[in-house]
């Protein structure tokens, strides 16, 4: 980036994990802006960390700075003694909300049902969604 110079920051999580539970996260394959390392950059660096994005997301990521967010078949952690794992719950929602510009976007798919009653009413019930 050319100092001075402002860029779209989308921030995209896939199906890999992290240690601790957390998800890779990667620039969207369709940014003009994207670099072609930048991905494996991002995740050799916070798996070196031990950081999961629910921790990127609530420390990380400055206020009001994401244009979109990507998050895709993040793990539904589906035994209940592991729901506090999930990357879904209000503190991050609230994260989320906090980090996105204006206008911004925030993109889920799950194919996980049970997890997916979960996700949609914790973003239903916040204003920003």
């Amino acid at each position: 980036m050319v100092e001075g110079e402002t860029v779209p920051l989308s921030i995209e999580s896939t199906r890999g994990i992290l240690a601790r539970g957390g998800t890779i996260l990667l620039s969207s394959r369709t940014n003009p802006y994207r670099t072609e390392d930048g991905a494996a950059r991002v995740h050799a660096t916070l798996e070196r960390l031990g950081v999961d994005a629910r921790e990127l997301v609530a420390r990380g990521i400055p206020p009001a700075s994401v244009d979109a967010y990507y998050v895709f078949y993040t793990d539904p952690w589906p035994k209940k003694r592991h729901h506090k794992r999930r990357f879904f719950q209000l503190a991050t929602v609230e994260h989320l909300a906090r980090t996105m510009k204006p206008g911004a976007g925030l993109h889920v798919a799950t194919d996980h049902e049970e997890y997916w009653t979960v996700i949609e009413p914790l973003l239903d019930s916040h204003p920003a969604f």
